[in-house]
C-alpha cells in the first residue's frame, strides 16, 4: 500500500523520458561512430562492440516504447493498465454503432447515454463538440432525444451499456466530448467492426482487443529483419520507442492505431526483396487504411513516369507497373469489401468532408503549416483565458497561415524538389522511392503529433548510409528534449515540426549521396539482386 501510495505519475514519466532521452543519444554516438569508421577504411576493430552495444540499446528503446510497463503513468494498481481508455472509446464505439453515429453524432449520443445524463436539464447545458464543424456548443435534453430515436431499442440498451463502461474508465468523462471526434476510413471501420462484432465493452473484450496490434507491428519489425537485416532494425527499435511525440501515451493500447504502420513496414521490405505485386499491395492496404502512408505510392509513381520517360530497361519499368497494378487491386478491392458494411460507397465521401472539417489547427499537430502558423504574440500563453479563446487561437494560426501563403508554397516546392530528386537519385532501387517520398508527409501533412511515427521509415535508409540512422536517433533525442522543456504544447509542437522538417532535408541530401558499404544491414552479403516480379 505505500507503494501504491508513493506512486508519482509526473516523477516516473519525467524518469522514462531521461532513460528515451540517453537511449537514443547513445544509439546516435553507435552508428556516428560506424559512419566514420566506414568512411575511413581499413580494420574496423571496435565493429563487434559497437554491434552489442547496439543490440542492448535496441532492446532497451523497445521496452522504453511501453514506458517500461508504466504504459499510460496510472497507478500500478490499476486494471488493465495497457489500455487506452480515452481512444479506444472512439474507436471502439464509433465504429461498432457507425450505422447510429456515422461520423458526426459520437459525442451527442454518447452524452445521452452517460450515466448522468439526467444531470441535464432546462438550461444546464452539457458542452459537446459538434463534429459537423468542431465548435463547442452546448448540448440540450432535446438534443438528446433526437440522438435516442436512431437506434433501436436493443441497440441503445447495448449502446448505454458500452457508454456506462467507457464513463467508469475515465476520470474526466465530460472532457472526452471536447476531442475531435471518430474520423476512420471505411476501410478501417469494415476491419473493426469485423474485430469487434457485438462483443460488449469490458474488460474481457477490450482487454485482448487492444493487443491486437502487437503481432502485426512485431510481424512488420520482422519484415524489416528478414529484407535489411538486424542492424537495421536496431535503428528503427531506437526511433520507435524514444521519440517523444508518437509515444505509447498517444496510441499505444488502443484499437487497431498501429496497422497502417506495421503495413508500411512489410511493404517496403517486400519491394527491397523483389516481390513486388506483393509489396504494392500491402502499401495499397495501409494506405486505404490511413490514406497519408500513399505518400510511398506517390514516390512510386514518381519513379513509374520517370522510367517510362526515359524508356528504361524492361525490367525496371515492368517492376513499376507491376507494384501499381497490386497497390490498386487492393485500394479498389478493399473499397468494394467495404462498401456493403458503410453504406455503400457514400461513407467515402462523407470520410473526405469530415477529414476536412477536422483539418482545423490543435495544438498537437505536426508539419510545415503548423510552423507558418505560429506566431509570438498568438502563442495559447497569451489567449487562454479569454472569452472564446480556443475560437481566437485557431483564427489567429488561420489568419498567419494565410498572410503567409507565399512561404509554404516556396517551402513546399522546394521540400518537393529536393525529395523528387533523392527518389529519381537511386532509379534501380524501389524501395527507396517509397521511403524518401514519405517525407513529404511533414510537407503536404497536419497530423496529430503520433503520425510522427512515420519518419522511423527512414531508418531503412540507414543500411546504405549509417548517417542517416545517427541523424534519426538524434532526431528522437531532440523530440525528448522538447518535450520535457516547460513550454506551451503549440509552441513544443512548432520546435518538434522544426526536427521534423529538418530531418527529411538532412536525410534527403545524404540520399543523394553514393551509398556507402552496408554496415547497418547484411542484406547484401545475405540475399540476392532484387527479382523482377
Amino acid at each position: 500500500m505505500d507503494e501504491l501510495a508513493s506512486f508519482d505519475p509526473a516523477a516516473t514519466r519525467a524518469a522514462v523520458g531521461t532513460i528515451k532521452l540517453s537511449l537514443a543519444l547513445i544509439a546516435a554516438g553507435l552508428l556516428g561512430w560506424a559512419a566514420v569508421a566506414q568512411r575511413r577504411g581499413g580494420p574496423d576493430t571496435g565493429k563487434r562492440l559497437r554491434d552489442g552495444l547496439l543490440v542492448v540499446v535496441a532492446l532497451l528503446s523497445a521496452a522504453a516504447w511501453w514506458n517500461f510497463s508504466a504504459f499510460h503513468y496510472f497507478s500500478p494498481d490499476r486494471h488493465l493498465a495497457h489500455v487506452h481508455d480515452w481512444d479506444t472509446y472512439h474507436y471502439f464505439v464509433g465504429t461498432k454503432y457507425f450505422d447510429e453515429l456515422r461520423y458526426t453524432e459520437l459525442y451527442n449520443c454518447s452524452a445521452a447515454a452517460s450515466p448522468d445524463a439526467w444531470r441535464i436539464q432546462g438550461d444546464n447545458a452539457l458542452w459537446v463538440r459538434n463534429l459537423s464543424n468542431n465548435q463547442l456548443e452546448g448540448l440540450r435534453v432535446q438534443d438528446m432525444k433526437a440522438c435516442k430515436e436512431r437506434f433501436s431499442p436493443d441497440r441503445w440498451r447495448s449502446f448505454s451499456a458500452d457508454i456506462a463502461w467507457f464513463y467508469s474508465r475515465i476520470p474526466n468523462w465530460k472532457s472526452v466530448f471536447h476531442d475531435w471526434g471518430f474520423n476512420a476510413t471505411p476501410v478501417w471501420i469494415t476491419m473493426g467492426q469485423t474485430l469487434i462484432g457485438d462483443r460488449p465493452a469490458n474488460a474481457r473484450t477490450l482487454g485482448w482487443q487492444t493487443l491486437v496490434d502487437v503481432p502485426v507491428l512485431a510481424l512488420g519489425f520482422a519484415s524489416v529483419a528478414w529484407a535489411f537485416g538486424w542492424r537495421t532494425l536496431c535503428v528503427l527499435l531506437v526511433f520507435w520507442g524514444t521519440n517523444f511525440p508518437a509515444d505509447y501515451s498517444w496510441t499505444g493500447g488502443a484499437l487497431l492505431r498501429h496497422p497502417w504502420f506495421g503495413l508500411l513496414l512489410g511493404g517496403i521490405s517486400l519491394l527491397r526483396r523483389g516481390h513486388v505485386f506483393l509489396g504494392g499491395f500491402t502499401l495499397g492496404t495501409a494506405t486505404a487504411l490511413r490514406v497519408f502512408p500513399g505518400a510511398a505510392l506517390a514516390g512510386l509513381a514518381l519513379l513509374g513516369a520517370a522510367r517510362l520517360l526515359r524508356r528504361d530497361d524492361g525490367p525496371a519499368l515492368r517492376r513499376s507497373l507491376i507494384t501499381g497494378a497490386g497497390a490498386l487491386c487492393a485500394m479498389i478491392g478493399l473499397a468494394l469489401a467495404a462498401a456493403p458494411f458503410t453504406h455503400g460507397f457514400s461513407t467515402w465521401r462523407d470520410f473526405a468532408v469530415n477529414s476536412a472539417i477536422d483539418s482545423v489547427p490543435s495544438a498537437n499537430n505536426l508539419g510545415l503549416k503548423g510552423v507558418l502558423a505560429h506566431r509570438e504574440r498568438d502563442k495559447w500563453e497569451m489567449l487562454k483565458g479569454l472569452p472564446d479563446s480556443v475560437t481566437r487561437w485557431e483564427a489567429a494560426r488561420a489568419d498567419a497561415l494565410a498572410d503567409r501563403a507565399a512561404w509554404q508554397i516556396v517551402g513546399v516546392g522546394a521540400g518537393l524538389v529536393l525529395l523528387g530528386a533523392a527518389t529519381l537519385r537511386r532509379r534501380d532501387e524501389d524501395w527507396v522511392a517509397a521511403v524518401v517520398a514519405l517525407g513529404v508527409i511533414p510537407l503536404a501533412f497536419h497530423l496529430a503529433s503520433y503520425y510522427h511515427v512515420s519518419i522511423a521509415v527512414f531508418a531503412l535508409l540507414a543500411s546504405r548510409q549509417p548517417a542517416i540512422g545517427a541523424a534519426l536517433c538524434l532526431l528522437a533525442a531532440f523530440s525528448q528534449a522538447a518535450g520535457s522543456f516547460p513550454m506551451e504544447n503549440d509552441e513544443r509542437y512548432v520546435w518538434l515540426s522544426i526536427g521534423w522538417l529538418s530531418f527529411v532535408g538532412v536525410a534527403a541530401t545524404l540520399a543523394l549521396l553514393p551509398p556507402q558499404r552496408d554496415e547497418t544491414a547484411t542484406w547484401e552479403q545475405t540475399t540476392s539482386a532484387p527479382r523482377g516480379r
